[in-house]
């Protein structure tokens, strides 16, 4: 497992790469107000993160813009196309807040022929 601090528009983020196996994220202080999520990932941010999801544990409020934020910072610079993220099944804008409950899929563009 892979933890590494990020800063986000509201504030510190704890961020927690699952590999094959789940992790708990480590006990919160009291009155710490987070939020955990498992991240479903598909295509090239599957392939780039190693795996079919990342558990995030996000300050409450967070949008999913912060969500798509820290879920790119996991990747090298540059490696990664812009997505569309679909919170609870339905896509959802940048400014969506997120609750601990919600599923989050990270979808980016595909192509074929």
């Amino acid at each position: 497992m892979d933890r590494a601090p990020r800063q986000s528009g509201t504030g510190p983020v704890l961020v927690y790469r699952i590999d094959r196996a789940e992790y708990p994220a480590p006990d919160l202080v009291a009155g710490d107000k987070r939020l955990e999520l498992n991240v479903l990932l598909f295509a090239s941010y599957a392939e780039a993160l190693g795996g079919s999801s990342v558990r995030v544990t996000l300050d409450e409020g967070a949008a999913v813009s912060d969500l798509l934020a820290t879920v790119r910072d996991l990747a090298p610079p540059g490696s990664l196309p812009p997505a569309m993220v679909a919170v609870n099944h339905e896509y959802a804008p940048p400014s969506r807040l997120l609750s601990g409950s919600d599923e989050v899929a990270i979808i980016p563009p595909v192509a074929g022929g």
